[in-house]
């Protein structure tokens, strides 16, 4: 065993008052015996125990900074003002670059360009200025995929910067959800809005007429006076229509809100679908002087629910009359286009300008207009015919000019 001249050892004492206390021991052998022990020694005694104290403390700050860092899940980086990064915490670092260490390098060859030109924008500003910058990004990691991520970056010591990466994927997730059942909480509102706006004024109103005129009418029958009688029961007439129409799309309407219609789609001849249709409006046609064309051929196969293409047709050509003038024309046509059966319903009435188009087959937007004969109307045919094309996969869409009249198309399915 080798002599050893010198000895330094930090050793724990008692106080005389008690407290047990760090202390140095710093000595030097002076004399040894025959057999190799020590015999005399000198030495120094110091109190460390502040010092001691201070180093546990420091040890033990320095252990909970570290599980602290370590139960953060968010990648953190120190880079320097010329975009180089200096370090990260490499358990999440691992995250981006998978056994690849990118102390050393430059922000551009770690981070998309796109990214790292705005990073690099910003650590610029951060260091003129200390404040914290706070962005979202969408990237591309390796084994990870595009998720999204918000970074704040704060000047940290000397010309250096602090960037703290989280990912936020599961926040953005449940913003888009969040914002998707506000979507649908405002259509809900929409709706009720509407449907009261029917019940109240919509409904109302050719009933009052009804009313009033069957008195008027009743009273004048009475009296033996026949003079406006037939004006009265044109009114009544129209009124009746009015709410005969209105009815029956509410009733669709709401038993598609409650999910109460059962979508049954299956192979249908438009052109059967169609000549029932124009059977059922051709007096109301007839009574304005208008004229119901078809062109589409026996045998145009679609794959449809006969029920709710015949709602659709029966408002379409229904709103063409209201909006033709006496002595007009209204055509139906069905072509084969690439995205299937289109079928269209054309008439030379008084048009709907560009800023009224974009109205249409909304709920939220309470936009109807009077007749050509004053008809009435609420704007829920449209809407209606709208949900029930989309629940076969198509599409509705208008072109029209103002003074030249309308083309209302909507596309079906084709048999394959």
């Amino acid at each position: 065993m080798a002599k050893l001249d010198y000895y330094d050892c930090h050793v724990r004492m008692k106080h005389k008052d008690g407290r047990w206390i760090w202390t140095l021991h710093r000595g030097k052998v002076i004399s040894w015996t025959e057999n190799g022990k020590p015999l005399l020694m000198s030495g120094t005694l110091q109190d460390i125990n502040d010092h001691k104290l201070a180093e546990e403390a420091l040890k033990t700050s320095e252990q909970r900074a570290k599980a602290l860092l370590d139960a953060i899940p968010d990648l953190m980086l120190r880079v320097n003002s010329e975009g180089v990064f200096l370090d990260y915490k490499a358990a999440i670092g691992e995250w981006y670059y998978p056994g690849e260490n990118i102390i050393g390098k430059q922000i551009t060859d770690v981070v998309p360009p796109e990214i790292a030109g705005i990073m690099l924008e910003r650590i610029a500003k951060i260091l003129k200025t200390g404040k914290m910058v706070i962005g979202e990004y969408h990237l591309n990691i390796p084994q990870m995929g595009a998720i999204d991520v918000e970074a704040r970056a704060v000047h940290g010591a000397n010309s250096e910067v602090i960037i703290i990466v989280r990912n936020i994927g599961e926040r953005k997730k449940a913003e888009a959800e969040i914002k998707l059942k506000n979507q649908e909480l405002e259509k809900l509102n929409a709706t009720k809005d509407k449907f009261f706006s029917i019940i109240a004024h919509d409904l109302r109103s050719p009933f009052n007429a009804i009313v009033g005129f069957s008195d008027l009418l009743v009273a004048q029958v009475q009296d033996n006076d026949l003079e406006g009688i037939e004006d009265y029961a044109q009114i009544i007439q129209k009124s009746s229509y009015l709410v005969m129409e209105l009815l029956a799309n509410l009733m669709d309407w709401s038993r598609s809100q409650t999910g109460r219609i059962i979508f049954k789609p299956e192979q249908c001849d438009l052109f059967d679908i169609i000549n029932e249709t124009m059977c059922v409006l051709l007096e109301i046609a007839h009574q304005k002087s208008i004229e119901i064309n078809s062109d589409v051929m026996s045998g145009t196969f679609v794959q449809a629910d006969k029920e709710m293409i015949a709602t659709v047709l029966r408002n379409l050509i229904t709103n063409a009359i209201k909006f033709t003038h006496p002595g007009g024309c209204i055509k139906l046509s069905a072509a084969e286009q690439a995205q299937g059966i289109v079928v269209s319903v054309h008439d030379n009435g008084i048009g709907i300008s560009d800023t009224n188009i974009k109205k249409l087959f909304r709920i939220d937007e309470n936009f109807t207009t009077i007749g050509t004969n004053s008809e009435q109307g609420t704007g829920l045919g449209l809407v209606l015919c709208k949900e029930f094309i989309e629940k076969h996969g198509g599409q509705i869409w208008i072109e029209s000019r103002e003074g030249q009249g309308s083309v209302f198309s909507f596309s079906l399915p084709g048999i394959v």
